[in-house]
């Protein structure tokens, strides 16, 4: 089993906490905790089960995930094998957003999804950039509600062209 996929299965924290519990000693590569009404205890509780995992991509889109959670989960990056971390379509906004690309330093960490959280605004886009430098980032969606204006935009193409921007 390569991947386990349990989306909109409505798991909340305690289903995410067990299911990424369960994933020690096994091949999987790839777990989808998106739209389960998974909240902070529970988004901090599943990345911390990762550590020493062969786990290199996990989605946990469209939850109820906050800065809390964000701050929480990103403490915990560090000792996993997470290339991929998408946290699209939930609560987080420029402090989490910041928090999580400063713990990717030191990791293998390549593509992070914060599109569509409700407070990433220019001013986050641009301290994002700042924190890059010492992160193996390849890819950040930053697309939003209201989108990262195109001056800023071209700020970060500018400062951090190794990085493909998605806005």
């Amino acid at each position: 089993m390569r991947i386990i996929n349990l989306w909109n299965n409505e798991i909340g924290d305690e289903g995410a906490i067990i299911a990424t519990k369960n994933v020690r000693g096994k091949e999987v590569e790839e777990i989808n905790l998106g739209d389960n009404k998974i909240g902070d205890k529970g988004v901090i509780g599943a990345v911390e089960n990762l550590e020493s995992t062969s786990v290199e991509r996990i989605s946990l889109g469209n939850n109820k995930i906050t800065d809390e959670g964000a701050i929480g989960a990103a403490k915990n990056i560090r000792g996993t094998n997470l290339e991929e971390l998408s946290l699209g379509y939930n609560k987080i906004t420029n402090k989490g957003a910041v928090t999580i690309v400063e713990y990717c330093r030191g990791t293998k960490m390549k593509k992070l999804n914060l599109s569509f959280n409700r407070g990433i605004t220019d001013e986050g886009a641009v301290e994002i950039a700042e924190n890059i430098e010492g992160t193996h980032l390849e890819e950040i969606d930053l697309r939003q509600d209201k989108p990262i204006g195109v001056l800023t935009q071209e700020l970060l193409k500018k400062q951090c062209p190794h990085i493909k921007w998605i806005f």
